[in-house]
Order: C-alpha cells, then sequence, then structure tokens
C-alpha cells in the first residue's frame, strides 16, 4: 500500500441508502457498501472522507463533470455505461412500490401504477429517470428516502419506491414500525456499483480498480458481506445471499424481472 499524493485525493459521495450506506443511531456512518468502500480505500493507502450527500443529483452531476469524484451506489445501466468508470459490483437489489396496507388501490402491474395520484421517489436518482421514460407523471420528488417515508405514513403520497431492507431499516429508525405497508410490485434496475468520475487519470482509476479485485480476492469482501447477511437478517429478519462479488438483497428464490 502507498500513501495518496496530493494528486491522488478524491472526493467520495454516497446517498443514503439503507442498508448499503445510512446513520445509525449514534450518528455514525454505517452500512454494506460503506465497509466495502472502507476496505477498498485502506488497500489502496486513501483516506478521504466518504460524504452523505444531499439532493443526490448534486453528487451525480459533479461526477459527470469533475476528476477525482468517487460515488456508490450508482446504478449501473445502458444509459450510463460509458459516463463513468466501473470499479467494482457491490450489490444487487430489489425495488418495491409500496402503499399503506389500508389503501384500497387494484395494483397487480407497474403499468397500474400510473392511475394513482403520487410515487415519491428519490430526485435525481436512476429510479425518478426510469419511472419518467416510461410515462409516469404522477412523481413527487424527494431529498432522501427518510422524507418519503413519512410522506407516505402522512397519506402526502399513495405510494414510494425504495428497497424492502431499506423500508425495514427506515421504519425502524422513523418510528414507524407500527405502520402497515404493502409490497405491490417488485423488480431489479440496474445492479450497485463504486464507480468513479470519467475526467479521473487512468492511473488513479486502475489503482481504485486493483485495490477493489485485492480484497474480493483476499478474503476481506467475504468476510464484510458475511457479516451484514448476519446483521441483516438478526436485527431486520433481511434474506440476502452473496453472488459473483456483490450482495443480493433478496430471498435467493425469488424470481422478481429485470427491467432496463
Amino acid at each position: 500500500m502507498s500513501n495518496p499524493t496530493s494528486d491522488d485525493t478524491f472526493r467520495i459521495f454516497s446517498n443514503e441508502e439503507p442498508p448499503l450506506a445510512y446513520w445509525d443511531e449514534h450518528q455514525n456512518l454505517v452500512g454494506y457498501s460503506v465497509e466495502v468502500v472502507r476496505a477498498i480505500q485502506k488497500e489502496m493507502g486513501d483516506q478521504s472522507d466518504i460524504i452523505i450527500h444531499h439532493p443526490w443529483i448534486r453528487a451525480y452531476r459533479t461526477a459527470l463533470k469533475e476528476p477525482n469524484v468517487v460515488i456508490f451506489s450508482a446504478a449501473r445501466t445502458p444509459e450510463r455505461e460509458n459516463k463513468f468508470h466501473w470499479i467494482t459490483l457491490l450489490s444487487r437489489n430489489l425495488l418495491t412500490f409500496y402503499t399503506l396496507e389500508e389503501t384500497d388501490l387494484d395494483l397487480k402491474t407497474i403499468d397500474d401504477l400510473h392511475h394513482i395520484n403520487s410515487i415519491a421517489v428519490l430526485r435525481g436518482g436512476v429510479r425518478e429517470k426510469f419511472l419518467e421514460d416510461h410515462g409516469f407523471t404522477n412523481l413527487t420528488s424527494t431529498s432522501n428516502h427518510s422524507q418519503a417515508l413519512k410522506m407516505l405514513s402522512s397519506k402526502r403520497v399513495d405510494a414510494l419506491l425504495l428497497y424492502p431492507s431499506g423500508l425495514r431499516i427506515l421504519s425502524k429508525q422513523n418510528h414507524h414500525e407500527k405502520v402497515r405497508f404493502n409490497a405491490r410490485y417488485s423488480f431489479r434496475l440496474g445492479d450497485a456499483y463504486l464507480a468513479i468520475s470519467k475526467k479521473t487519470p487512468l492511473r488513479l482509476v486502475q489503482k481504485w480498480q486493483k485495490a477493489a479485485q485485492t480484497i474480493k480476492e483476499n478474503g476481506t469482501f467475504e468476510v464484510i458481506a458475511q457479516r451484514w447477511q448476519a446483521k441483516l437478517l438478526n436485527d431486520y429478519s433481511i434474506d440476502s445471499h452473496i453472488q459473483d462479488g456483490g450482495l443480493n438483497l433478496w430471498n435467493e428464490k425469488n424470481t422478481a424481472p429485470v427491467i432496463q
């Protein structure tokens, strides 16, 4: 491992996305992806701080325009493929539309969701763009997922789009455990990656890629993933499984569709 020079400094941005990156009850930045990224940093001798950026769209736009900007967890989609250098896979996730359990809506397909009044979605993220591209005009943009959860709980929106694991963690953090939510439709949309801005010098990109490969080959990644598997199951009853260098945040038997 080598010490970074002044030319090797990075800005590392994440969005609040439980269980990947979030603040715990002691206001410490924690999460499965946070631990993986910190392990990569340790391997390459980087001590840059990880910053939770609200709204996420600002961090994303900074990474599009400037060098040495690292972001996670960024969904790797065909539309984004050539906009970043992709360092390593972090996780695969299910997205689920949730309503309140008491809501009397007949929602069997994703198309049925066009006809409800409002869906809370993270501003500037891949989810918002996906819904807009598929003709959704009933979106309410939020700066973070906690805001979306509060809006649904108070009936200011009819639905939200979130990871099942994220819903359970945020419900506990925001004291909404007694609120009953109904999962309406689930799908996969791109895998979650650690990425770095396209304008970053190639030698630095390769430095990140080499460190990421090392922790996945020397067992460090496996230890982190297994620890979070146990934590998610014990603390939140969330099933997950490790596959091909990533943590899949769903039961291994789940067959939700992949949508591009």
